[in-house]
């Protein structure tokens, strides 16, 4: 099997390659110049994920709310 396991890495990467350029466009579109902006953001995430004690009710509500149609869907 680690042929087939080679395979899939390999297309997985000419997957990721293929979305660069609209990953770039998108990036671009945001303001971010170059790899130290995307870090920076990386880095204000972090400290507000840290910060939080729970979640916001608006994203738990959102999460529900999800989970309540995926639900009603499969049970259709």
């Amino acid at each position: 099997m680690p042929g087939k396991f080679l395979l899939n890495n390999y297309k997985q990467a000419l997957e990721l390659l293929d979305g660069a350029p609209s990953v770039v466009a998108a990036l671009s579109q945001l303001g971010a110049t170059g790899t130290a902006v995307v870090e920076e953001w990386l880095e204000e995430e972090g400290v507000y994920l840290r910060a939080l004690k729970k979640e916001p009710l608006e994203e738990t509500l959102e999460m529900e709310y999800y989970k309540v149609v995926l639900n009603l869907r499969d049970s259709e």
